[in-house]
């Protein structure tokens, strides 16, 4: 019995894991890796209903199936964040022109790439940041939202 808890736990969470990847994946649209990892999870869920079907009571069944989801879904994020690669984002930010030179002062702080441009009529600089990578957007996001300043971000390109 205790074996087959085990079987049927690290089948589980592989499965959640291998769902939770086929998510990400299919949301990417590519047609080949969608149709390998859909061939892989279909698959490998037969050997999960088989496991179902055996001996061990519901209840356990229950608790394993809502334990390895969470885990599951919890540790493939996790792994899936760490494998995806930096894309460059730009950062459009239009502050009032008394807060410009302190955003400035703190882009160049924390060396953050930009270029600004200032309106015709001197009210406003418009900053265009640059950010490699998600420490730097964070640092951003954590700059403007000091000097309550509107911005909308844009990917520019995978890195």
């Amino acid at each position: 019995m205790i074996q087959g808890i085990i079987i049927f736990t690290v089948c589980s969470l592989i499965n959640v894991m291998l769902n939770t990847a086929k998510t990400i994946i299919m949301y990417r649209n590519d047609r080949l890796s969608s149709a390998f990892i859909n061939a892989i999870t279909f698959g490998f869920y037969t050997i999960l209903i088989v496991l179902m079907t055996g001996e061990m009571p519901l209840l356990i069944k229950v608790l394993i199936t809502a334990g390895t989801n969470f885990v599951g879904v919890w540790l493939s994020m996790g792994i899936m964040n760490r494998l995806r690669k930096d894309k460059l984002w730009e950062v459009r930010a239009t502050a009032r022109i008394e807060h410009s030179n302190q955003i400035e002062n703190c882009l160049i702080n924390a060396r953050i790439k930009y270029t600004k441009l200032q309106t015709v009529d001197g009210a406003y600089s418009v900053f265009n940041i640059y950010c490699p990578n998600q420490k730097t957007s964070t640092a951003v996001h954590q700059i403007l939202k000091q000097f309550h300043v509107k911005y909308f971000v844009s990917e520019s390109k995978q890195l």
